[in-house]
């Protein structure tokens, strides 16, 4: 793998550039909180469309994100078990998890933190990944960045899609959606089922026996009603509910947890002055039950999230050079703790404006700046402000980005009031993000890469020494490098190398569960009689799981093979291989990962 990633980076100094979407002309809409073109975007951004979604045969979404510049997964078992996914080295609670744009946040979690985990790919037909500070836009958690995973949309005539496959550990995971559109009414409806007898969550060749299984069952929808064309409503709803089994630190158990999480959002949007001036007006509801029994100890602890949001956005076109994204939100959290012993209930409530100008001064050159001031009931107000630009040349081909921004993190109220380890005298993290990257593309449609340094400063970061105290202070700075390439007609090759140095500016530790490098090589080839075939590889650097850096997790190279077949226009055959080496590794000390694995399904659109 050295001589791959040497080959990575040789190729990155001659190759400069940033996302998989390069230098096209692809909208994205999470950088700016409303539709851009990727090349006018200043933030480090990261789009997986439908079709990398489809092709790669992930069943769950940190099976996705693993293979983004700048981002680490790591999870303590399979399936159902807490995943963390970090951006550049920040927490993954200092990240905003969103679907179709709104926030996934817990407020019982220990740090307001959302487990990936128990998200399955499902109906989901596109993430958007922006990294660095973007607290102005999107608020109070999103020091590292974002992650909105975007589910598939109505379409104008009628369409349905199932899928179904079956593999090892008796894996079965089934996927439905159907859309369409009905005089002004147009909707997209969606459900998925995975159920799997799973591994054992302690690492089997450290001695775990007993196999911990999982189950989800997820639904979706969105719907549009169009009053005219400048008026119309909108609704969302997504919901999943899993349960699966986990063991303790290293041992068996038969430990069993539960997730309920539910999504609501209602908003009409409005147009004024002939399209000039876009307004949105919206509440979403979130609602998140989690349940966990330890039969040893004959204990079940029984935690409750609940978040309503408010939110007004304008979006105001004043000419075709300049533009202003502006808007208010009103967030409520609460939460009930309930051990068996007692029942804790715990609230907080934020007021927030922001605006954010964008402005092309001269046609190469785009620039957004913004502003945005939180007021908490318990810490007052706080400002960020965040400033971001890119520029073109040789017609486009070449675009310079960079980015400056500030993120905020209030305490959550697990970290305030927990009986045995709240403390009320917390004070929110703070961050200070940049970076600057060029991108270029050699060979139009064939070849192109991109460079990025990053670097991000926190202060006041909490951590747990025997009760949360604002103790940290950290860095993180590194490279990150991605080259795309298509030699021949129907052959696609995604390389992309992160280099993190993360540290504990007090101890001048490694922080934990932070790789010093990652790589990933994506490669697909599709032959004219219908037949696709593609591999994975990926490898992660060792890291140290604890921040005294006495535990080393050592690194890993992984590989997977995949394979379609389009029977027709309406049925395709599918199947992978994963971990074909049968490599044995962790991302957590002492908790389990997949061997090898086989999976094989159909799919059918009509």
């Amino acid at each position: 793998m050295k001589k791959t990633i040497t080959i990575l980076l040789a190729s990155s100094i001659f190759t400069p550039v940033l996302a998989f979407a390069a230098n096209s002309e692809e909208v994205v809409i999470t950088a700016s909180r409303k539709p851009q073109s990727i090349n006018k975007v200043g933030q480090s951004i990261s789009v997986l469309k439908a079709e990398d979604i489809k092709s790669s045969q992930a069943i769950q979404i940190p099976e996705l994100l693993r293979s983004i510049p700048g981002v680490t997964v790591t999870r303590t078992g399979g399936p159902g078990n807490t995943v963390s996914v970090k951006l550049r080295g920040a927490q993954s609670y200092q990240t905003v998890a969103m679907v179709d744009g709104v926030k996934l946040s817990d407020p019982s979690a220990l740090q307001c933190d959302f487990n990936l985990g128990t998200l399955m790919v499902g109906n989901i037909e596109r993430i958007e990944v922006v990294r660095g500070a973007q607290s102005v836009l999107w608020g109070s958690q999103a020091i590292g960045g974002v992650i909105n995973m975007i589910t598939k949309a109505p379409t104008q005539k009628l369409n349905a899609n199932l899928q179904g496959e079956y593999g090892t550990y008796n894996t079965q995971n089934y996927v439905g959606n159907i859309s369409g559109k009905i005089g002004n009414l147009s909707a997209s409806l969606g459900a998925n089922y995975f159920d799997t007898n799973g591994y054992s969550s302690y690492t089997e060749w450290r001695g775990g026996k007993e196999k911990d299984g999982a189950h989800n069952f997820g639904a979706n929808t969105k719907l549009k009603y169009e009053f005219s064309d400048a008026i119309s409503l909108n609704l969302m709803g997504f919901y999943t509910d899993s349960d699966g089994e986990f063991d303790n630190f290293g041992s068996d158990a038969l430990n069993t947890q539960s997730a309920k999480i539910g999504i609501g959002y209602i908003g009409l949007n409005a147009g004024a002055f002939e399209g000039k001036l876009q307004n949105q007006l919206g509440y979403s509801y979130t609602k998140t039950n989690r349940s966990y029994y330890y039969p040893s100890f004959s204990s079940r602890y029984n935690y409750e999230g609940k978040v309503d949001r408010y939110n007004y956005q304008g979006n105001l076109n004043i000419a075709d050079d300049f533009g202003v994204v502006f808007g208010a939100e009103s967030e409520k959290f609460d939460y009930l703790i309930d051990s068996g012993f007692s029942k804790v209930t715990k609230d907080m409530k934020t007021d927030s404006l922001f605006i954010q100008a964008n402005a092309n001064p001269i046609k190469p050159l785009n620039i957004a700046a913004g502003l945005r001031n939180e007021h908490h009931n318990l810490y007052g107000d706080h400002l960020v402000f965040d400033i971001n630009g890119s520029y073109a040349l040789n017609n486009g081909a070449t675009i310079i980005r960079a980015a400056y921004g500030e993120g905020y993190r209030a305490p959550s109220l697990y970290e305030l009031y927990d009986a045995f380890s709240g403390n009320q005298a917390l004070v929110p993290e703070t961050s200070r993000s940049k970076d600057i990257s060029i991108s270029h593309e050699f060979i139009k449609n064939k070849l192109s890469g991109a460079i990025t340094y990053f670097d991000i400063k926190s202060d006041n970061l909490i951590a747990w020494s025997g009760k949360y105290m604002n103790v940290d202070k950290a860095k993180s700075n590194g490279f990150e490098f991605e080259v795309k390439y298509a030699p021949i007609k129907n052959l696609k090759l995604v390389a992309n190398y992160t280099q993190n140095d993360a540290i504990d500016d007090k101890t001048k530790k490694t922080l934990a569960r932070r790789p010093k490098d990652s790589a990933n090589l994506i490669a697909d080839y599709a032959f004219d009689n219908g037949f696709k075939i593609g591999a994975n590889i990926i490898h992660v650097g060792n890291s140290y799981d604890n921040a005294s850096n006495t535990i080393l997790t050592k690194g890993y190279t992984i590989g997977d093979l995949r394979a379609s077949y389009k029977i027709s226009d309406l049925v395709e055959l599918y199947g992978r291989i994963e971990n074909i080496t049968d490599k044995k590794y962790e991302t957590v000390y002492k908790y389990g990962t997949s061997g090898r694995a086989l999976y094989a399904g159909v799919r059918i659109g009509f």
